[in-house]
């Protein structure tokens, strides 16, 4: 009975015990199952974070590419503008010895009688000064729109760079973590943080560049057209005051060849109506008197159309003294200071001696109030050589 009794017990036990060990087993698997859905769910999660920060990265080294174009671009576009600029201030810069060259040209024709102040080669010289001063101020406009694209550009550059540096930093960081992610020992990182990208800043780019490639145009031209009008200009004033210069002279020479021939007709008259108005002395005779005061009168006319002729001889040989000093005006000449009144070249000094009175007087023209006994020495310096008659003597 008690050995029946231990045989059902131990099986019993062994019953109980393939149950529990069963139990175990199935708990298990259950167990690991779940783990390994866990661990599934889990890589998926992480393979779909790593596919969005890869995708993330890719954009924004795309992203990165572009705006190293556009560097690109934008840094051959500020070498353009700064080219252009100092074309802009070296086309000023030479305009600037032709206009103090035309403004110290007017100054000396500034001095110059009133009748021959207003000709030609005046109009010319202020012609040319105002065209050089319209080129001066468009070119210094444009320079300043040079400056305004330059700073413009300029920033424009510091934007895209750090733009290029935050994307770049994002995609590699988006890139470490979805290594990270890929690993599974690896525990999961921390959210990424990817700044939103500026998308106003390449049309902003791209528009400054079209502005500046115009700028670049009309500078261009209008170098090319300030070098052309300011040389038309220049080569027209040249040839007007040379011109001026050689009518003068011409002019001059003739009043002299006049003068002189004048002179000797006062000289003759003067002498006849002295002889004249000695024979007639306590005579009554109208008809002679009136004859002497009619060749009186003629005289005197005479007389004032020499003084005419001699202030229009003094006007030309100052207008010829000028129009010659114009011609010599250089642009060093010009700038300097010290060189603007000196008509003596370089090599002789900057000191001018003042000439004697006695030769002033000689140099001067021949005074017309000759007496009678100067009246011959008079008549053998301004004889014609043509003149085929002697005067006679008292």
């Amino acid at each position: 009975m008690s050995e029946r009794l231990t045989q059902r017990t131990v099986c019993r036990a062994k019953s109980l015990q393939r149950q529990l060990l069963t139990g175990l087993s199935d708990a298990e698997k259950a167990i690991v199952a779940d783990a390994a859905k866990g661990r599934a769910a889990e890589a998926t999660v992480r393979e779909d974070k790593a596919a969005m920060l890869k995708d993330k990265a890719d954009s924004g080294m795309e992203l990165v590419k572009n705006c190293e174009r556009c560097l690109l671009e934008v840094g051959a576009m500020l070498r353009q503008l700064g080219q252009g600029l100092r074309h802009l201030q070296h086309t000023r810069y030479a305009q600037f010895a032709d206009l103090k060259v035309c403004q110290q040209r007017l100054h000396l024709r500034s001095e110059a009688p009133g009748e021959e102040a207003r000709d030609l080669a005046q109009q010319a010289l202020e012609g040319q000064l105002r065209g050089i001063s319209d080129a001066r101020t468009e070119l210094l406009s444009l320079e300043g729109e040079c400056r305004r694209a330059l700073e413009m550009i300029t920033e424009l550059r510091n934007d895209i760079s750090k733009e290029s540096a935050s994307q770049r930093h994002a995609a590699e960081k988006c890139r470490a973590t979805a290594a990270v992610l890929m690993s599974v020992s690896a525990e999961a990182p921390e959210e990424v943080e990817v700044p939103p990208a500026n998308e106003d800043l390449l049309p902003r780019a791209d528009h400054l560049l079209l502005a500046a490639k115009d700028l670049l145009s009309r500078s261009s031209k209008s170098i090319q057209s300030t070098d052309q009008n300011c040389s038309r200009l220049r080569q027209r004033a040249e040839l007007l005051l040379e011109r001026r210069l050689l009518e003068t002279e011409k002019a001059a020479k003739l009043l002299r060849e006049h003068a002189s021939e004048v002179d000797y007709t006062i000289a003759i008259a003067e002498r006849s109506l002295a002889k004249s108005e000695k024979r007639c002395l306590g005579k009554e005779n109208l008809a002679k008197a009136a004859k002497l005061d009619s060749t009186r009168s003629a005289l005197d006319q005479l007389l004032a159309t020499r003084q005419a002729m001699k202030v229009q001889m003094q006007n030309k040989l100052k207008m010829q003294s000028i129009d010659g000093s114009c011609r010599k005006v250089t642009s060093q000449s010009a700038s300097d200071p010290l060189s603007l009144s000196m008509s003596r070249p370089a090599s002789a000094g900057r000191s001018v001696r003042q000439m004697p009175e006695e030769m002033e007087q000689v140099r001067s023209l021949p005074r017309l109030d000759c007496a009678d006994g100067t009246a011959q020495a008079a008549q053998r310096r301004t004889r014609p050589q043509s003149a085929t008659y002697k005067a006679r003597g008292p």
